[in-house]
């Protein structure tokens, strides 16, 4: 496979100066913008044509110094969403925590594939799509509370191995390229957990998205290096003092009787 599809002599003759844009012939002033021709004072702004004082930054403002710049970054050249329903996970509570003990929360952790199960394989007349095979692992802490003593029990678990076999788009490229298969899941409980018999039930959502990542060089617009930032905030612990002292002052005097329009004021005199 040719390391740039421009270099192919398939898709046309080349400009005598260079390599042909792949849409047509190349602009006689110079390389063209990916989105289009070039404009007569430089490359367009991909949102638009260039303003007259220089290109325009999404935020309204315009910056005359606009440049373009390569930078390497991890291109998603495919993903796709899936999600799992696992039902009566249990955790073993310690023999200390029962059978007084209050569940307090879960905190789940990211999701990630088992070393050694991942398995890509060609699937027949489907050019440039395998099949992907793998397992994921997903590991969470359950925190309960021992009402006799006060103390937090933490009891780390991960749930049975989640099994994926998907097609997955996955390019020809050449040998020293690279394409990592990543997950990303978003896990929640979707029940509230039970006691029995000694271990907590309950029922595990898992979102998940998997994604085929390839590190590539990429021509972005520059608006220059990041600003410094603002001083940070020192913490500052305010003593009781300092809390009065910022507290508003109090009414001094009992609150009058404040009367609707319904009420009639009590009479004296005549009886």
């Amino acid at each position: 496979m040719p390391l740039n599809p421009d270099l192919n002599p398939k898709n046309g003759p080349q400009r005598p100066g260079g390599p042909q844009r792949p849409g047509g012939p190349q602009d006689s002033g110079g390389p063209q913008y990916p989105g289009g021709p070039q404009h007569p004072s430089g490359p367009q702004h991909p949102s638009g044509p260039q303003h007259p004082d220089g290109p325009q930054h999404p935020d309204g403002q315009h910056y005359p110094g606009f440049k373009t710049a390569c930078i390497i970054v991890d291109k998603v050249y495919f993903q796709c969403q899936q999600r799992e329903c696992i039902e009566n996970v249990k955790v073993r509570v310690p023999d200390g925590c029962i059978p007084k003990s209050k569940f307090l929360d879960v905190i789940f952790n990211p999701g990630e594939i088992i070393r050694g199960t991942l398995v890509i394989t060609d699937i027949p007349n489907r050019p440039n799509f395998r099949r992907v095979r793998f397992k994921v692992k997903v590991t969470f802490t359950v925190r309960v509370k021992n009402m006799t003593t006060g103390a937090i029990e933490s009891i780390t678990k991960e749930l049975p191995p989640i099994q994926k076999d998907i097609v997955l788009y996955v390019p020809e490229a050449r040998d020293e390229f690279t394409f990592k298969v990543i997950v990303e899941t978003l896990s929640e409980s979707l029940t509230e957990p039970v006691f029995d018999d000694k271990s907590l039930i309950f029922t595990i959502g898992v979102f998940m998205i998997t994604k085929v990542v390839g590190k590539v060089q990429l021509l972005v617009p520059e608006y220059g290096f990041c600003p410094t930032p603002d001083e940070c905030e020192d913490f500052q612990q305010n003593g009781i003092c300092d809390e009065f002292e910022m507290a508003e002052f109090p009414d001094f005097f009992p609150a009058q009787l404040k009367c609707k329009p319904s009420c009639k004021p009590p009479k004296y005199g005549k009886k």
